[in-house]
């Protein structure tokens, strides 16, 4: 009897350390020479496209299939797409707005938060990461000269620090 083992698809799509670890390789050297590719051939910060043709350009190619797509072929439309119709606040001829270029080291630490999946809602989610973060607020309160009975949370960009701070201004007030 002649029996075929049919491999798991899980096996090429989560981090694990057979199957799963070396497609993440393949995967990100694919995206990571995609990237550098685009950044070396961008002479301009921004392909220079009317809203509309990007609007047109996103629609066609977004579409949520049950068929298999191969992560080749969505890194190359994602290229031809999203990545060419980025803005690359890295150039040197874009002005700054509101977000700076991203340095590499953030850029790599990224990827590692995104490869472990530290959740910092729970302490057992992520025990190194509380404490990573547990210190640096304590080094950045120390840099602003607050008392060591000083504290912090980091949030996910201004406007959840503007309910953050609001939120902690009426409990105080209401204590």
């Amino acid at each position: 009897m002649n029996t075929t083992i049919k491999a798991n698809p899980f096996d090429t799509t989560i981090l694990n350390n057979g199957v799963g670890s070396r497609e993440l390789r393949d995967q990100l050297l694919k995206a990571t020479e995609t990237l550098i590719s685009s950044l070396q051939s961008s002479e301009h910060p921004y392909s220079g496209k009317a809203p509309e043709e990007v609007e047109s350009e996103i629609r066609q190619l977004v579409s949520f299939r049950e068929d298999q797509t191969s992560f080749s072929d969505v890194v190359d439309d994602l290229n031809k797409t999203v990545i060419d119709n980025s803005l690359f606040i890295s150039n040197e001829k874009s002005i700054a707005h509101l977000h700076c270029p991203p340095l590499i080291p953030a850029v790599v630490g990224e990827l590692l938060i995104g490869a472990m999946n530290q959740s910092l809602d729970s302490w057992d989610q992520s025990p190194s990461a509380t404490f990573m973060d547990q210190e640096m607020i304590q080094w950045l309160t120390s840099q602003f000269g607050y008392s060591e009975a000083s504290d912090g949370v980091f949030t996910s960009g201004g406007t959840q620090s503007n309910y953050m701070s609001v939120l902690l201004a009426r409990d105080d007030y209401c204590k």
